[in-house]
């Protein structure tokens, strides 16, 4: 509910094309645990690995497309709101089966030419790895990072900001950030 309000119009749309439940885990262990049992059980999904939270696209009986966001629900130097940002944000940019908005043409530019200045603004190896190798990645982390604290990217990817603007997923004037630390660890 706190970053629902700087959520733009055609993210809460694209939010609501999606059914979606979450499973909070008591360690990362655990969320290896589900990634592995998820994909025993439906071995032709992406696989995740190595990471404190992801969205695993299901297919239910009906044929329907469910996201289910599985995360290590123990407190950590990121701020919460920004770990529910970032996996929200993995669901806005849509079904893997489906056109992703991180695999159009503008944003891939996008990523390409801005993909190292955007990495060095993280502190984890893990996160700059990952921003530069994976433009999925980089988007969700970017949104979020836009949706929690719009003003750490205001002077330093204003590109960036603009792009999420122009496509409805940000508000177009952002609100003062509302949490407390930096979402860049």
């Amino acid at each position: 509910m706190r970053i629902w309000p700087s959520l733009g119009e055609e993210a809460k749309r694209r939010l609501a094309q999606h059914h979606a439940t979450m499973i909070v885990c008591s360690d990362l262990e655990e969320v290896a645990e589900w990634a592995k049992h998820l994909k025993s059980e439906f071995p032709s999904a992406e696989s995740h690995t190595d990471v404190a939270g992801f969205v695993y696209w299901l297919t239910n009986p009906e044929e329907k497309r469910l996201a289910l966001v599985v995360w290590n629900g123990v407190p950590s130097s990121t701020p919460e709101p920004y770990i529910y940002g970032h996996e929200i944000a993995h669901i806005v940019d849509g079904d893997p089966k489906k056109r992703r908005l991180s695999a159009e043409r503008e944003w891939l530019d996008l990523w390409q030419q801005q993909k190292n200045d955007i990495a060095s603004m993280f502190m984890s190896k893990t996160r700059r790895k990952r921003i530069l190798e994976n433009a999925t990645e980089a988007f969700a982390t970017l949104l979020a990072v836009a949706w929690t604290e719009p003003r750490y990217l205001q002077a330093r990817r204003e590109r960036v900001l603009e792009y999420f603007r122009r496509h409805g997923l940000l508000l177009a004037s952002p609100s003062t950030p509302r949490t407390r630390g930096d979402p860049a660890r």
